[in-house]
């Protein structure tokens, strides 16, 4: 929500943005009619300013179980805002484009194993879902990943399950898109769910991911 404060009122303000007073501040809400989904932010600047009606699925119907590994461009069907969430509707995986008919920059460039696909290309804000059947434990979570983040001085993942925050993956450049590295979060409780959601929120740009792994904490 926007709040602008002392805004003169002159008769002629468009109603949109309409000062409201309480007594002791005069605000106006500019999403008052302009935040489709009701969530608070303006559609100008809500990467997904609609409700969509479309269904979120496993990819090709395969749940990932946890314990055990997802690979990464294995994320959800359901489209834009369902089970992504990317800065633009192109794949920008250049000569080599997985799931190219969607906007999350799915590739096989640079990959760690030959015929491989990593998720790129990425961008603050971004995020890609995954539909989970999880057992109850403490577990060991390894991502993997690569980066030349060209003056970025850590790497940032926030993990979510069901919107409990799991944990949040810090990692440094690893020097290369070619050079593979592991970020860890360690000895994390996770609940027993069926089709669960798990996300991903990407807090940093250009970095390659390739797969995140679950492990019983010893």
């Amino acid at each position: 929500m926007l709040l602008l404060t002392s805004i003169p009122m002159d008769g002629d303000t468009d109603p949109e943005t309409e000062p409201v007073v309480d007594g002791t501040d005069t605000t106006v809400d500019l999403c008052t009619d302009n935040d489709s989904d009701a969530d608070g932010l303006c559609d100008d600047v809500d990467p997904c300013p609609e409700v969509s009606d479309a269904a979120q699925a496993p990819y090709e119907g395969v749940t990932h179980e946890i314990p055990g590994v997802i690979e990464l461009e294995f994320y959800d069907e359901g489209g834009p805002c369902v089970a992504y969430m990317d800065q633009d509707s192109e794949n920008r995986g250049d000569t080599d484009p997985f799931r190219v008919e969607e906007g999350v920059d799915a590739h096989g460039q640079q990959v760690e194993t030959p015929g491989d696909y990593v998720v790129g290309f990425t961008y603050a804000g971004e995020w890609v879902e995954y539909t989970v059947n999880t057992q109850a434990g403490v577990y060991d979570i390894e991502l993997r990943y690569s980066s030349e983040m060209a003056g970025v001085a850590e790497g940032s993942v926030e993990l979510r399950l069901d919107e409990q925050v799991l944990g949040t993956f810090t990692f440094p450049d690893t020097g290369a898109f070619s050079a593979f590295g592991s970020a860890m979060l360690t000895e994390v409780p996770v609940p027993a769910l069926s089709s669960g959601v798990l996300r991903l929120i990407f807090e940093e740009r250009y970095i390659n991911y390739s797969w995140i792994s679950f492990t019983v904490a010893p």
